[in-house]
């Protein structure tokens, strides 16, 4: 029974993860598919090229609930706690969701770059990994006037983040090994 939660779970949350808001309201909105602008990027970074950077925030938010929803929803079915105590299937799930943003079958399988949808995931997760994650970005924005830079700094802190915080819970090592492949991941998407 546990393996079909874990399949059924994953192919949720890809689908929920790949609906691409920003081609959506940029077409709506403007008429113009965001993959033939700026970086031809469907992310909320170039949404706002086209829409304002009103949209970026209002895109950024829901691309985040993309990561959340199917997370909170899954620990909550599976009984767990902050994260259900040695399961898979949330860290899965919300791996789920990233991979379904930046490879969106509704777009070819192109996408975003994942950074809020990870944010999504990791806030299921435990909020507390975002405490780091989240200044270090505002600051680096602010400093830097760069969010792919924001994006990378922010997602090199989710490893630390998950060190200082779990080490000695029992899911450390799945958590850990999400973190640095999620990381990692977000730093390649931005190459």
């Amino acid at each position: 029974m546990e393996i079909i939660k874990i399949i059924i779970s994953i192919i949720i949350s890809y689908f929920i993860g790949s609906i691409p808001f920003s081609y959506i309201f940029c077409k709506k909105i403007k008429n113009i598919d965001v993959r033939t602008v700026g970086s031809k990027n469907a992310g909320a970074t170039n949404a706002a090229r086209v829409l304002g950077r009103k949209w970026f925030f209002i895109i950024t938010l829901l691309d985040a609930f993309k990561g959340f929803i199917p997370v909170f929803i899954i620990q909550y079915l599976t009984k767990g706690g902050i994260i259900a105590q040695n399961s898979l299937i949330p860290i899965l799930t919300g791996s789920s969701a990233i991979f379904g943003h930046t490879f969106s079958p509704y777009l070819n399988f192109k996408g975003g770059k994942g950074v809020a949808v990870s944010a999504g995931v990791l806030l299921a997760l435990d909020f507390r990994l975002l405490l780091i994650g989240i200044p270090v970005f505002v600051l680096t924005v602010l400093i830097s006037k760069y969010i792919s830079l924001a994006s990378m700094l922010g997602a090199i802190s989710i490893p630390l983040s998950i060190i200082f915080m779990h080490k000695k819970t029992g899911n450390f090592h799945y958590l850990l090994c999400f973190g640095l492949i999620i990381s990692l991941y977000v730093i390649y998407k931005h190459k």
